[in-house]
């Protein structure tokens, strides 16, 4: 790791915090759920499954958010729930987000 201005290296540093903690928060609910799978194990399962995310603005202020799960076994449910997630279809209305003056005009 080398950064050498302080605000970079405090990010770096809660980034690395925040990691370690979703690594043991991750298996410690999935343990309480009943799923005793290692990392590897979830990580090859969970690449059979595909989300598929379609944002439909409606107007200035507002989209759709549509989610889509495929593909789902009886482990990615079962996961899903051990993780209090939701699974298959589902829309949410959400405030859009307004791209910045720099991205607008590069």
């Amino acid at each position: 790791m080398y950064h050498s201005r302080d605000l970079r290296i405090e990010a770096h540093l809660f980034l690395s915090i925040l990691a370690f903690h979703a690594a043991h928060l991750i298996p410690s609910r999935l343990r309480t759920g009943g799923i005793h799978s290692s990392w590897g194990t979830l990580k090859v399962k969970f690449n059979q499954m595909h989300r598929v995310t379609t944002v439909l603005p409606q107007n200035a202020t507002h989209c759709t958010l549509l989610n889509k799960d495929e593909d789902l076994k009886p482990f990615h449910r079962k996961v899903f729930r051990a993780m209090g997630l939701k699974t298959n279809t589902y829309t949410r209305r959400m405030k859009a987000r307004r791209p910045s003056e720099e991205h607008v005009n590069m």
